[in-house]
C-alpha cells in the first residue's frame, strides 16, 4: 500500500517523472480550471456558465491535490475549511474532503491513491486531529481509514394522515425573503452545529449556492421557500427551506413539499417546523432527509404516517489523531477503558491507549496493558462520534474484545447528525 513521505525533497523535486506515471502533487493556479473540469467529466455535470461551483472553489484550499499525467491534470481532490462537532459540544477544526475525481481514462493507474495518501500526510502536517467527507460511493475510503460516523434516513410523509401528539409550542411562523435569509439562515445553523454532536459548519461557498437556487438545483420544482420560527419575543430560533413540486389531477392538486433543512435550537421547535410544512395547504406528501433516531415518528398519533424509504451512510470521518480526538470530545460515564489500535499510515495512533475519564474528560495515556478492545483506525474513526454499536462492529469482525466496555464509554445517548452534504 502506497504512503506519501511528509517532505518532498529537492532530489525528488528534479527527478525526471517517467512517461505515463501518475504524481499527485500541490495544484497551482493555473491547474484550478482543469481540476473542475476532471470533476465535471467524471460526476458526468455539464454546469450553465452562470451556475454557482462551490466544489471548484475547494481546489485552492489548504490540502487541495492534483493527479497529472504526462503535464495533463487527470485527478483532483478538494477540501472545505470546516468544523466538526464532537460529543460534549466541543468544536474543532475537521478540514471536509470534497471533489474527489478521476478522469475515465486514467482509472486504475493509482491516481486515487496518490491524492489521498499525500492529503491525509498534509492533514496530519496542518495541524488538524480529524477529517470527514461525505461519499459518493460506499466502498473507497474505508481503505484510506474513514469510516461511517453518521447515517440519514430518507421519510415520507403523509399529510392526511400526520397528527401529531402534542400541541404546537409557543412561537410563531414568518416567511423570509431571501435577501434575509442569507443572513439568518448561516447564523442558526451555525448556532445550532455549535451543539449538536456530529454536525459540521456549512462552508460559505455551499452557503453561495444554495441562496443562488439555479435551476440545476431545482429539478423540476419550485425555486426555495424560506419559514422562520419566531420565539415569544419575536427572535428566530429556527428555521425550514422547502420547495415544491405541483401535481395538478383530475380530482385537485396534491403537491409535493421537499424539505431542503429544517434547524431549531431545540428539537421541540424541528418538530413544529415539520408540523408547519406537514399543514401546507394542497401538499399530499412531504419529504426530506433526518437523523435515522429523529423523534418525529414518535410525535405522530399514527407512525405509519411516516415511511422511511432509505437509511444510507453520511457522513464519513477520519482520525489523524486518535490521542487528540479521545482527549478532546466529552463522555457521559466515568471510569477507564483501555483501546488498542491499528493505523496503517499513522504510526501515531498505532498501540494500546488507556482512557482515564473523570467529569466526562477523558485524560489519554499510553499503555503495555492488554487492551479491553482492539479494532482498526477505520473502525475507532467510527465508533468516536458515538452512533455506532460496538457489538455491531464486533460480530461484524471489526472490533476485538470486550464491545460492551467500549459502548459504555464511547457511545452517546442521541446520535450525531449532519445535515451538510459536501
Amino acid at each position: 500500500m502506497e504512503t506519501m513521505d511528509d517532505t518532498d525533497g529537492p532530489a525528488a523535486a528534479e527527478t525526471p517523472t517517467p512517461a505515463g506515471e501518475i504524481q499527485a502533487q500541490t495544484p497551482g493556479p493555473d491547474d484550478i480550471k482543469a481540476m473542475r473540469q476532471v470533476d465535471n467529466v467524471a460526476f458526468g455535470v455539464t454546469p450553465a456558465p452562470d451556475e454557482p461551483t462551490p466544489w471548484a472553489e475547494t481546489y485552492s484550499q489548504p490540502y487541495a491535490q492534483v493527479a497529472v499525467c504526462d503535464g495533463q491534470v487527470v485527478g483532483a481532490a478538494g477540501a472545505f475549511e470546516m468544523s466538526l462537532t464532537l460529543p460534549g459540544a466541543v468544536t474543532v477544526e475537521c478540514p471536509g474532503v470534497t471533489g474527489v475525481s478521476v478522469l475515465p481514462t486514467h482509472r486504475r493507474r493509482g491516481a486515487l491513491n496518490k491524492m489521498m495518501w499525500r492529503q491525509l500526510a498534509e492533514f496530519r502536517r496542518g495541524g488538524a486531529i480529524i477529517v470527514a467527507l461525505t461519499a459518493s460511493e460506499g466502498g473507497i475510503y474505508e481503505r484510506y481509514g474513514y469510516g461511517i460516523a453518521s447515517d440519514f434516513a430518507a421519510i415520507e410523509i403523509d399529510t392526511s394522515r400526520a397528527f401529531f401528539r402534542v400541541d404546537q409550542g409557543p412561537g410563531s411562523f414568518q416567511m423570509v425573503p431571501p435577501s434575509e435569509a442569507a443572513t439568518l439562515l448561516p447564523a442558526l445553523h451555525s448556532a445550532k452545529a455549535g451543539v449538536r454532536h456530529g454536525m459540521t459548519s456549512r462552508p460559505t461557498e455551499l452557503w453561495d449556492a444554495f441562496f443562488a437556487d439555479h435551476e440545476s438545483a431545482r429539478t423540476g420544482r419550485s425555486g426555495l421557500f424560506h419559514v422562520a420560527h419566531l420565539d415569544e419575543s419575536g427572535d428566530a430560533d429556527g428555521y425550514v427551506s422547502y420547495r415544491v413540486t405541483e401535481n395538478a389531477g383530475p380530482d385537485g392538486i396534491d403537491n409535493v413539499v421537499h424539505v431542503e433543512q429544517v434547524v431549531g435550537l431545540r428539537p421541540s421547535i424541528e418538530l413544529d417546523l415539520w408540523r408547519f410544512v406537514c399543514s401546507l395547504d394542497l401538499a399530499t406528501t412531504v419529504r426530506g432527509l433526518a437523523s435515522p433516531g429523529d423523534p418525529l415518528r414518535h410525535a405522530l398519533t399514527d407512525p405509519r404516517a411516516l415511511r422511511t424509504t432509505a437509511v444510507r451512510d453520511h457522513l464519513w470521518t477520519r482520525i489523524i489523531d486518535l490521542a487528540a480526538v479521545l482527549g478532546t470530545r466529552r463522555y457521559e460515564h466515568d471510569g477507564e477503558l483501555v483501546i488498542g489500535a491499528v493505523d496503517w499510515e499513522f504510526t501515531n495512533n498505532t498501540g494500546q491507549f488507556r482512557l482515564t475519564i473523570e467529569g466526562g474528560t477523558a485524560t489519554i495515556a499510553r499503555t503495555q496493558d492488554k487492551p479491553d478492545a482492539t479494532a482498526d483506525i477505520a473502525t475507532w474513526s467510527a465508533l468516536a462520534l458515538g452512533g455506532r454499536d460496538a457489538t455491531d462492529m464486533a460480530v461484524s469482525g471489526r472490533l476485538q474484545g470486550n464491545a460492551t466496555a467500549v459502548n459504555r464509554f464511547l457511545r452517546t445517548s442521541h446520535l450525531p447528525w449532519c445535515d451538510v452534504d459536501f
